[in-house]
């Protein structure tokens, strides 16, 4: 198994929600940093920390949530992926979707590392209830101002 393989693997397991599975990928000592502003964003450290703290706490924010990958992009121990989050807010019912990438180290065929980059503005006015707007694509893109209440 490649390494983006195992990455592929985690992805899968975690969007089944067999979170044994996605355990049993990573190393118990895994150090997983999340970006500030991201619902539980902060930095797990361990298998306790990442799958009773972090899933958890970050799962209250979502009605529904799914990692699309849209690129794995391998370097040695070093898998990049590139993608969006998307899903629905649990406080708003409001639909999101936002670019991320993630940059995994694999070390002896598991999930050793991860740090998170993501477009918390999207996701911070989708949970307020104030979407950016969606293109054609069902992409969010930026608004300069508010549009007019007329």
């Amino acid at each position: 198994m490649s390494n983006a393989d195992v990455v592929r693997a985690y992805y899968a397991a975690l969007a089944t929600g067999d979170f044994e599975a996605a355990r049993t990928l990573t190393d118990p000592e895994i150090d997983f940093n999340i970006a500030p502003g991201f619902p539980a964003g902060g930095r797990y450290h361990g298998h306790v920390d990442l799958f009773e703290g972090f899933y958890p706490a970050s799962f209250e924010a979502w009605s529904h949530i799914e990692v699309e990958v849209d690129e794995f992009l391998e370097f040695g121990d070093t898998v990049i992926s590139l993608g969006r989050y998307v899903g629905t807010t649990r406080a708003s019912n409001t639909e999101f979707s936002s670019p991320f990438a993630h940059v995994n180290r694999v070390r002896d065929g598991r999930l050793a590392a991860v740090h998170q980059y993501v477009d918390t503005l999207v996701l911070d006015r989708a949970i307020e209830g104030r979407p950016l707007a969606l293109d054609e694509n069902r992409r969010w893109v930026t608004r300069v101002t508010e549009p007019s209440a007329s």
